[in-house]
């Protein structure tokens, strides 16, 4: 197994090639992205090869951001509730 500095320098290029290839979604809400590739990023160190699991659980949560975002703006659309702070 690698030493844990080799896999920290692995997983920083893993997360720039993550965060190049979503700049839009980073752009659009960095807090949130930030934390979603955060918490990809420590449930890899629990698996034995962190550097393989990263991208698949970084697209995973990014996914579910996306997600999230589309559910919250047809919420705000649709809601009457919403529609007097949108006019």
């Amino acid at each position: 197994m690698r030493n844990r500095n080799e896999i920290e320098v692995k997983l920083d290029g893993l997360v720039r090639r993550i965060e190049g290839a979503h700049v839009g979604l980073k752009q659009r809400d960095e807090r949130v992205f930030r934390l979603a590739l955060n918490e990809a990023r420590a449930l890899a160190w629990q698996t034995e090869m962190p550097h393989l699991v990263l991208p698949e659980l970084a697209e995973e949560k990014l996914r579910k951001l996306v997600a999230w975002h589309s559910h919250q703006e047809r919420v705000r659309r649709e809601s009457p509730r919403f529609k007097s702070f949108a006019a």
